[in-house]
């Protein structure tokens, strides 16, 4: 919050920090899509978990309590070997929370990809050292995301292609 709002004022962060989670807490009261899964990412997911020399993991700014929910509410719960989240570590695009999934894997940055859809998805990935795959759906224009990524992606049909290039 300090770097979205330019500030390193740490009354003005916690202020910022708790009306977001209490407007977020609010709208999973009203707003019943609010946690729809992107077109193609339950068929994508369920393609990588069949691959038993993947395994997948969560780095993301959600807290740890609502990631639970929404795998549970789109039955993904079983498909996640390590979820990193800000309860525990560092916000990104500080990379403690890929470096403590590759920990818990026991995966190295050359055999791990961030795939995400905002530079600060895509900033943590450059700063544990490992590839990126940017998304062109999502939070950020693709256009900012370039910078970062060492491939990108129009659909979830194209990530296993971009997964073997990125890795090769």
């Amino acid at each position: 919050m300090g770097r979205l709002a330019k500030s390193d004022d740490p009354a003005l962060v916690t202020r910022l920090v708790d009306t977001y989670r209490s407007h977020y807490r609010g709208s999973l009261v009203t707003d019943a899509s609010r946690e729809a899964l992107f077109p193609r990412a339950f068929e994508a997911l369920g393609r990588l978990r069949q691959d038993s020399s993947k395994q997948l993991g969560i780095a993301t700014g959600k807290g740890l309590t609502g990631v639970r929910r929404i795998l549970q509410l789109h039955g993904l719960t079983d498909y996640f070997v390590t979820l990193q989240t800000p309860d525990h570590n560092p916000s990104k695009p500080d990379p403690g929370m890929l470096l403590t999934a590759m920990a818990e894997t026991s995966s190295s940055p050359k055999e791990t990809i961030m795939v995400g859809d905002t530079t600060f998805d895509l900033e943590m990935g450059r700063a544990a050292g490992v590839r990126t795959i940017g998304v062109t759906w999502g939070y950020h224009d693709p256009a900012e995301l370039i910078p970062f990524a060492d491939a990108m992606i129009d659909s979830y049909d194209d990530l296993d292609g971009a997964i073997q290039r990125v890795l090769e």
